[in-house]
C-alpha cells in the first residue's frame, strides 16, 4: 500500500493508527476483541434498521399513511441510529482505555496530522 495516502491505508487496516501509536500484541488482541463485539452488535442493529426502513417505505407508498404510525416508525429509526452512534463512541472510549498515556498522546498527534493532510 505504499502508494495509497494514509487515510486509504487505514481504511483497509483500521488498527494501523493504533499500531502507529505504539500498541503491543496484547493491546492489539484486546482491541480486535472489542471491535468484533462492536461489529456483531452493529450487524444486529443494521438488520433491524433495514426492516424499519422497509416498513417506512411501505408506509410512504400508501396514498394516505397514518400519521401516528409513520411518526412512530420514524422514532424507532431515530432510536436505532442513535444507538449505533452511541455504541461507536463507547468502542472508541474502550479502545482509548487500553492505551497508556504516551500512546494516547501519539494517537492524537497522528490523528491531527492525518486530518491536516487530508484537508
Amino acid at each position: 500500500h505504499p502508494t495509497l495516502p494514509r487515510s486509504e491505508i487505514n481504511r483497509h487496516d483500521p488498527l494501523a493508527i493504533y499500531r502507529d501509536a505504539g500498541i503491543d500484541k496484547e493491546q492489539e488482541k484486546k482491541i480486535r476483541q472489542l471491535a468484533k463485539e462492536f461489529e456483531d452488535g452493529q450487524r444486529v442493529r443494521l438488520a433491524l434498521m433495514a426492516n424499519l426502513l422497509k416498513d417506512m417505505r411501505n408506509l410512504q407508498m400508501q396514498p394516505d399513511p397514518n400519521e401516528k404510525t409513520a411518526l412512530a416508525k420514524q422514532d424507532e429509526i431515530n432510536k436505532v441510529q442513535a444507538e449505533m452512534g452511541t455504541e461507536r463512541t463507547k468502542l472508541v472510549l474502550k479502545i482509548r482505555n487500553i492505551l497508556d498515556f504516551e500512546q494516547k498522546q501519539r494517537l492524537i498527534e497522528n490523528m491531527r496530522h492525518s486530518s491536516q493532510t487530508t484537508k
